[in-house]
């Protein structure tokens, strides 16, 4: 009996003391590791860590010592070590909780072979690497919250992460030698796609087999001549076309639906999209070299179109089926003459006709009954508003004048008889008529005073 006493004794006490120890904090392993020299690499013995370790110095030159590393609880940073030209000693890592960010290493040429670091990724992030050749070693990596590839010189394709199929974000910019995007090819799904400033970037076809983006910005990539092999692309939130000098061809015939198309300082001539293709807003500007719209005929379910300092657009043919849209902006083209393209057209929220120099008259918008905002600004050669005598409604706003107070905005325009049906039967909200050459006013246009005439 005393010895069972003894026993319950012992085990009672044994139990207090695991307890006592489970309740204290192991301040063995740190939250968060700086390793900003060579000894701490080589005196490194953890294989998990709970938060970030960020890899900084300037005499690191291997990461050897970081062989038994396999779990990181928070971020790997690897940054601004100007003698490491390898990442050799971090190929066991197995996970890594909140991404992968390695930049700013002048010397580094190669990534181990993460084998095991398998399936999804938070976050990767390669950036100004200028001696990097290769993203070889995230072959595992199958799904991405954000991925960004830059300023990395000597990157001529982005074989490594072929593995890839789905990234909410990615975004691939300034990298000198970038020809194509190889290793992207398996990308299935994107919300956003950033496509930058590449220099020899000539193709972007590898990215055949994305279906959908929400935002896709191809930008100032210099050699690019084509966009064309999209093949699995059916749609696109918004899409951001500019400042390609050598870009001729834009043609996805795959795609149904582009919500909104930007295209900006381009020389493409060719535009080829799916003939019942639904784009809801349109916006051209600074395209010196496309002589027509024509291609906006394709368009569905347009209500928003802008052609903005388009110096060889002659005329606007393109836009003929449009009966109803809520904006129409035309500004700063000089080779547009008339309005005939426009003479389907019925309802417009906005209407902005502005800095057209060669514009005489509002011809071809005789079939226009409705605007709820009306600006005629700073037309040199406007002389009438003829073209606008079926208009019956100008319901918000009016604004015929110009930007600078100092000079006559269109200087000109005498002729403001078209609209008085619309002005009598109802004022719009706000009536601004001033630095034309001649500037009736509301009792004036009541009055039948609507031509310098009169």
């Amino acid at each position: 009996m005393s010895f069972l006493r003894v026993y319950a004794r012992f085990g009672i006490f044994m139990f207090v003391l695991l307890l006592t120890y489970s309740c204290v904090k192991d301040d063995s392993i740190p939250e968060r590791f700086e390793i900003i020299s060579q000894k701490q690499v080589d005196n490194f013995h953890y294989s998990s860590v709970p938060g970030d370790i960020i890899i900084s110095g300037e005499f690191i030159n291997n990461l050897e010592g970081l062989s038994s590393l396999q779990n990181v609880g928070g971020r790997l940073v690897v940054k601004q070590n100007p003698m490491l030209e390898s990442l050799a000693g971090l190929g066991n890592i197995v996970a890594v909780d909140s991404g992968i960010s390695i930049y700013d290493n002048y010397i580094l040429k190669s990534f181990p072979d993460f084998k095991n670091l398998t399936g999804e990724l938070y976050r990767l992030t390669i950036s100004n690497n200028p001696k990097l050749t290769s993203l070889k070693g995230f072959e595992q990596i199958h799904k991405l919250s954000y991925l960004s590839v830059s300023d990395c010189d000597l990157l001529t394709s982005l074989n490594g992460l072929y593995g890839v199929r789905e990234v909410e974000i990615f975004n691939i910019e300034g990298n000198e030698k970038l020809s194509c995007l190889k290793g992207l090819d398996n990308i299935e799904e994107a919300e956003r796609v950033n496509i930058s400033n590449n220099p020899r970037l000539e193709s972007i076809s590898n990215l055949n087999n994305i279906s959908k983006v929400e935002l896709f910005e191809i930008r100032n990539n210099s050699k690019l001549t084509v966009i064309k092999n999209l093949n699995a692309l059916r749609y696109i939130g918004k899409m951001y076309v500019t400042e390609h000098v050598n870009l001729d061809t834009i043609s996805i015939p795959t795609i149904s639906t582009i919500d909104t198309l930007s295209i900006a300082n381009l020389n493409c001539k060719v535009f080829n999209f799916n003939e019942n293709i639904a784009c809801s807003s349109i916006d051209i500007s600074y395209c010196d070299s496309i002589d027509n719209v024509d291609f906006l005929s394709e368009l569905n379910n347009v209500t928003s179109v802008s052609i903005l300092y388009c110096k060889g657009i002659k005329d606007l043919n393109g836009l003929f089926q449009y009966m109803q849209l809520n904006s129409l902006i035309l500004t700063g083209n000089p080779s547009i003459s008339n309005l005939y393209g426009l003479k389907s057209l019925k309802t417009v929220g906005t209407l902005r006709i502005a800095e057209m120099q060669n514009i005489e008259s509002l011809e071809g918008l005789d079939k226009l009954e409705s605007v709820d905002e009306l600006y005629i600004l700073s037309n040199s050669n406007l002389t009438s508003l003829a073209g606008l005598e079926n208009l019956n409604a100008i319901n918000k706003k009016l604004v015929i004048g110009g930007y600078e107070k100092s000079a006559l905005a269109n200087p000109l325009l005498i002729d403001f008889c078209p609209i008085s049906n619309a002005i009598k039967a109802h004022v719009p909200d706000e009536f601004n008529v001033y630095h034309n050459l001649f500037n009736p006013t509301i009792e004036d246009f009541e009055n039948g005073m609507c031509n310098n005439n009169n």
